[in-house]
């Protein structure tokens, strides 16, 4: 009987608690996203700097023979 009360005296803060911690999930899963883009943009942007850096190798290479 004395654990009802209690349990019934605690549910707005244990509500209010879920509300933060699903807030915070959310919150969490869009900084995910968020990285997982950049990493992809990085990526990306690696790929398109190293194909340049080889066309630039080629170019002197060639015109040193």
């Amino acid at each position: 009987m004395v654990r009802k009360l209690i349990l019934r005296t605690m549910q707005p803060f244990t509500r209010y608690q879920q509300e933060v911690n699903n807030g915070l999930l959310r919150a969490l899963d869009q900084l995910n996203d968020q990285v997982a883009d950049l990493r992809r943009e990085i990526v990306r942007e690696r790929g398109q700097l190293l194909a340049e850096l080889r066309r630039q190798q080629r170019r002197r290479a060639s015109d040193d023979d």
